[in-house]
């Protein structure tokens, strides 16, 4: 699976044709699992702490960690699969909400109960793909069709139809 969103036509298959990233495509790669895996052991070690700050750094490091790591991740891969550039900022705040889901320390930190982190985490999962297909039909309109990615490379986006499957 191609680690960043994928947006119209850069997800090719054998044939040279393809699809974007589908609703909850997009939703699954905002926050890498490696990431989430390293937080969720180093949260519990965490814990074992009488203090509370090893907790918040932790959170502070993954929160940095999910962008760089992304960026990196695009960086390997063909210019064809490049990460557009918003898909950082979205990642972020994707991290922030799922972690303050997941962790009771940084969500007393935020001073949200358990039922508001379900809240907002579910406000965000909706939103922020939201966010990242309007982002993308806007500057595909303002740049006439082409999309700047994280490789530097262009990537028609506008006036094209997706390819009918043949399967």
């Amino acid at each position: 699976m191609i680690r960043g969103v994928v947006h119209y036509p850069q997800k090719l298959g054998a044939t040279g044709q393809g699809t974007p990233d589908d609703y909850l495509d997009k939703l699954a790669k905002y926050v890498p699992a490696e990431v989430t895996a390293a937080y969720v052991a180093l949260t519990a070690g965490a814990a074992q702490f009488a203090v509370k700050w090893p907790t918040y750094l932790v959170f502070g490091v993954c929160l940095a960690a999910t962008p760089a790591y992304l960026y990196i991740q695009a960086r390997r891969q063909n210019s064809l699969t490049a990460t557009r550039w918003y898909f950082y900022l979205l990642a972020t705040p994707a991290f922030f909400f799922w972690a303050t889901n997941v962790s009771d320390g940084f969500r007393d930190f935020v001073g949200w109960s358990a039922k508001e982190a379900n809240f907002y985490l579910a406000i965000a999962a909706f939103v922020i793909p939201l966010i990242d297909a309007v982002v993308d039909i806007i500057l595909a309109k303002s740049k006439g069709g082409q999309q700047q990615t994280v490789s530097g490379q262009q990537a028609t986006v506008s006036g094209q139809q997706p390819p009918v499957p043949t399967d």
